[in-house]
């Protein structure tokens, strides 16, 4: 079988295909790390508030009578309530940020094994045609006699 002739653009294709794979995965990088970073406010977020509704609490059994204690009370845990449900979502974008930079390593890794493989197989292909041709120039080259003395 002869050597794809193609090689070059094929190559030139593998290339970029491989530039636009680590992009994304650069991208995907980025990604993540953003999102562990909003995590990390939420999560800080969320611990302010409790320890804000911990105050109110303690305002609020110490003068249970007190209608600004019960509203700070209320208030406290509706921001809690909050910041808790902003950490479960910068958490869950956080998973899905980190499954999208696995996925991106990932396809980056699969193109250059195949791409590796491909230019072997290539370069194998090359060979064994340069091979079949000076084989083919020896069986078809003159035979010079040599005279019997």
């Amino acid at each position: 079988m002869a050597a794809d002739r193609r090689g070059p653009m094929l190559a030139r294709i593998a290339e970029v295909r491989g530039q636009r794979l680590t992009r994304a995965a650069t991208e995907a990088h980025e990604a993540c790390e953003a999102a562990l970073a909003a995590a990390e406010r939420a999560r800080q977020e969320r611990e302010a508030a409790a320890a804000t509704r911990r105050e109110a609490r303690a305002a609020f059994v110490s003068t249970p009578a007190c209608a600004q204690a019960r509203l700070w009370l209320d208030r406290t845990i509706a921001g809690e309530t909050g910041a808790v449900a902003e950490l479960s979502d910068r958490s869950a974008r956080l998973d899905l940020a980190r499954d999208a930079h696995l996925h991106a390593v990932g396809a980056l890794a699969r193109h250059q094994v195949r791409s590796d493989v491909i230019a072997a197989h290539h370069r194998d292909s090359v060979r064994a045609d340069q091979r079949r041709a000076e084989d083919r120039l020896e069986t078809e080259a003159p035979v010079a006699r040599v005279r019997a003395s």
